[in-house]
C-alpha cells in the first residue's frame, strides 16, 4: 500500500530532508522497518552517528517509531517512514522554504551524482544508468499533466518484487534562465 505524503506548508520537514545523510535514511526507512544498527550497516557508519538524524526526522514527522526489537540482549526502536515518497511543494513566496527547498535539490543531486559514479565502475550497473537532459516547452497546466504523466510512469516502474535491481531515479525540472544571465555556482578545483 502506498501511503504518499505530499509537502506542502511545512517548513521542518523541508529542513529535515536538506541533509544528505537524512535523506539517505528517510529513502532506507521508506524499505521497511530498521533499527538504527540496521540503517546504520547500510549506509556504512556507527550507529551513533545517526542518532541526531534519526530524531530530526522523528520530530518532523518524516518517520515514526514502530516496535522495539531485542538485538544482542538490547532492546532496539525500529522506525518506518511514514510515506513511500514525498513530493516536495514549498511555498515559493515563504523565503525560508524558498532556501530550505534549494538546500534540499542541492543534496538530492550530490547524492545522485554520487550514485551515479558509483554505478558507473562496472558494466552491469553501468547498463542500468542513464542521463537525459533535453529543452521542454512547458505551461503551469502542461507542467503539471506532465508530472502527473512521469508520476504514473515511476509507479509502474517502481515495483520492488520480481527480478532486477534496485534503481534509484532523480527528476529535475527548472525554467531556464533568460540569455546572458550568470548562474551562481560554486566550482570544486578540478571542475570545469
Amino acid at each position: 500500500m502506498k501511503r504518499k505524503v505530499e509537502i506542502l506548508p511545512n517548513l521542518d520537514q523541508i529542513q529535515a530532508l536538506g541533509s544528505e545523510t537524512r535523506l539517505r535514511l528517510f529513502h532506507f526507512f521508506t524499505e521497511g522497518e530498521l533499527s538504527e544498527v540496521e540503517v546504520a550497516e547500510k549506509l556504512g557508519v556507527p550507529p551513533k552517528s545517526l542518532y541526531y538524524h534519526i530524531r530530526i526526522l522523528l520530530k518532523a514527522g518524516l518517520i515514526h517509531q514502530t516496535g522495539v526489537r531485542q538485538h544482542a540482549k538490547k532492546p532496539q526502536a525500529l522506525y518506518r517512514a511514514v510515506s513511500d515518497s514525498v513530493t516536495l511543494t514549498p511555498n515559493w513566496g515563504d523565503g525560508k522554504q524558498r532556501e530550505a527547498s534549494i538546500r534540499n535539490y542541492k543534496a538530492i543531486l550530490r547524492i545522485a551524482a554520487r550514485e551515479i559514479e558509483w554505478a558507473m565502475q562496472d558494466e552491469e550497473t553501468a547498463e542500468l544508468c542513464s542521463l537525459t537532459r533535453k529543452r521542454l516547452n512547458l505551461t503551469p497546466e502542461s507542467a503539471r499533466r506532465f508530472d502527473e504523466e512521469l508520476a504514473a510512469l515511476i509507479e509502474k516502474f517502481s515495483r520492488v518484487d520480481g527480478p532486477g535491481r534496485t534503481v534509484c531515479f532523480t527528476a529535475v525540472s527548472a525554467t531556464r534562465p533568460p540569455a546572458g544571465t550568470k548562474l551562481l555556482t560554486s566550482r570544486r578545483k578540478g571542475e570545469s
